[in-house]
């Protein structure tokens, strides 16, 4: 499902939808995630909101996600990525 949502830092309302749900080799633009633990890892490897997110590839039956974001390659749980709100990338 994809929401309209005001980005406060650019004063533009922005479509997002969860990286979960995007295509294979879609770009996209990490806008937020949820408060969890998870957030605090990615902060920790430097990695917030704005960066660059492309899904490299899906693995089958609900599986991991591997991700590219800037010049990390990273494998993710489909329900951790789920977490992750981004939005179409120019």
């Amino acid at each position: 499902m994809i929401t309209g949502h005001y980005l406060r830092s650019t004063g533009y309302y922005v479509n997002k939808v969860k990286l979960s749900e995007i295509p294979v080799g879609t770009s996209a633009v990490l806008v937020e995630f949820e408060t969890t633990p998870l957030h605090l890892h990615l902060l920790a490897m430097g990695i917030g909101p704005g960066m660059i997110v492309k899904l490299v590839r899906r693995f089958p039956m609900h599986g991991s996600l591997y991700i590219q974001i800037g010049n990390r390659h990273v494998v993710m749980r489909s329900k951790e990525a789920g977490q992750l709100q981004v939005t179409k990338a120019n």
